[in-house]
């Protein structure tokens, strides 16, 4: 689900929530990742995206790990047309989401290819 919020002529907000899925070894957990990007236009077709990304899993956490995730989206999207665009996203988790006492990080990074249509 997202929301396009025009700032003005070159930059917009558009806030957005995700249902993921993740499976790592037979084990599947769920969260909810909200991106915040702010686009750029570049020309007519192009817009750059950057800002932050928050994170929440869905999924009871042991004591040693943290359900809230922060992190940054930055990436690159096309308009087809006025309905379609798609666009190539990287997303990196800047907070650690171990918090025990051994000195490790734990940190989800996605790249993403999505096709997408406005209504």
């Amino acid at each position: 689900m997202t929301y396009t919020l025009d700032i003005n002529d070159t930059f917009q907000l558009r806030p957005e929530v995700h249902f993921v899925s993740v499976s790592y070894d037979g084990e599947s957990m769920n969260g909810l990742l909200a991106p915040i990007p702010v686009l750029y236009g570049v020309g007519d077709a192009f817009t750059l995206q950057f800002g932050p990304t928050l994170g929440l899993s869905l999924e009871e956490s042991s004591e040693d790990y943290t359900n809230f995730a922060l992190g940054a989206v930055l990436g690159v999207s096309y308009a087809f047309n006025d309905s379609v665009y798609g666009q190539l996203r990287y997303l990196p988790q800047l907070s650690n989401s171990y918090t025990g006492g051994e000195d490790f990080k734990v940190r989800t990074n996605t790249l993403s290819l999505s096709i997408g249509y406005n209504f």
